[in-house]
């Protein structure tokens, strides 16, 4: 009690909230039930919320029952959190047998899922196996799709080829969101590998939602590897998808060098199917830049659909806009008879009056 009348003359601050801390964790070494009505009368916020922490993991220490039964008294609570957190890690090193049978043993509800978030959690980061082993028990059970998500989230930082051959044997209703969530975050750390572990998913829902997953992951890292590895994926629903999520990627984080790249691509299929996606995402941001990556798709019909959905889009945003940079173009003779089909279809819609070039040669 002398130690923490003293502390709490401190000024408020970090220093002050971490001896309250560890003080309280003291006290709890010897009375934790004293030193846990001590805390609630006395403190508030995040001062409470970490005195609770260190009670916790004292507590736990020495009666892990006990202390997990007072965390969960606590609950709902944000201040809970951090305590449940020291009390699961405290019990899984002293007997997990017990600590899981504790949370099993818990009414089902909120409290409990809540109980199993922080002991998979805590597991994960300590013994992802024995945790996977014990995960793939209740593999069919409600919220079995959450303890997955939480063991591979720690588990594929660490070893994801581990953690990906485990998946694998999951039951098909988990597979799908455990490898997406692997390859979330395999790919944040070693794209190309965990590239090569996803283009062996067979054709199915979980090859279509991985591989658009890791596209995503990957192109915040590297946007040019991640396009170009999408480009290489086999014609697809989720090849399609892939592209789309790495380009609107690499549009958010650097649109200029994504159009400068697209536009050095030599003429074809993929340069086409580059410009059709870079365009439709970048067109609300900057639309005289979409219709000029437009412009210059190879294949005319692409080429006329997209550069009318575009300026379609355009006109009901900002129409005077659209029509200067429609004006600005057919003036130019080269322009307007490379893209004659669309000029003429847009002059007639709109009824807009404009002098015609005259073909190339004067014809």
């Amino acid at each position: 009690m002398a130690a923490l009348q003293t502390v709490q003359a401190l000024r408020a601050g970090r220093l002050k909230n971490e001896c309250l801390a560890a003080a309280c964790g003291g006290w709890a070494k010897n009375d934790p039930q004293a030193a846990a009505a001590w805390a609630k009368d006395h403190l508030s916020g995040s001062q409470l919320g970490g005195s609770y922490a260190a009670i916790a993991a004292s507590w736990a220490e020495i009666d892990p029952s006990s202390a997990a039964t007072w965390v969960i008294g606590l609950q709902p609570s944000t201040l809970a959190e951090a305590a449940l957190s020291k009390t699961m890690m405290a019990w899984l090193d002293q007997d997990a047998k017990s600590a899981t049978e504790w949370v099993e043993s818990l009414a089902e509800g909120e409290l409990r899922e809540n109980a199993r978030f922080h002991l998979v959690i805590e597991w994960a980061a300590g013994d992802p196996v024995a945790a996977s082993e014990w995960i793939a028990g209740h593999a069919h059970e409600d919220g079995a799709d959450a303890m997955v998500d939480t063991l591979l989230n720690e588990w594929s930082s660490d070893d994801p080829v581990a953690a990906a051959a485990w998946a694998s044997r999951l039951p098909d209703s988990l597979k799908e969101g455990a490898f997406a969530m692997i390859l979330s975050v395999w790919g944040s750390a070693d794209p190309a590998n965990a590239a090569q572990w996803a283009a062996q998913f067979p054709a199915g829902e979980t090859r279509e939602r991985a591989i658009p997953v890791l596209a995503e992951t990957w192109a915040g890292i590297e946007p040019q590897a991640a396009v170009r590895w999408t480009l290489g994926l086999p014609e697809s629903p989720e090849q399609a998808d892939a592209l789309d999520q790495a380009v609107r990627v690499w549009s958010e984080k650097q649109r200029d060098s994504l159009s400068s790249w697209i536009q050095q691509q030599p003429a074809g299929p993929d340069a086409d199917r580059l410009r059709v996606t870079a365009s439709t995402i970048i067109a609300d941001k900057a639309p005289r830049e979409a219709m000029n990556l437009a412009s210059a798709i190879s294949d005319p019909v692409i080429r006329k659909e997209t550069m009318e959905q575009l300026l379609d889009e355009w006109k009901i945003i900002d129409r005077s806009d659209a029509e200067q940079w429609f004006n600005d173009h057919a003036s130019d003779p080269w322009w307007f008879f490379q893209n004659e089909r669309f000029a003429l279809s847009y002059i007639t819609e709109t009824e807009i009056v404009i002098q015609v070039p005259r073909r190339m040669g004067g014809k």
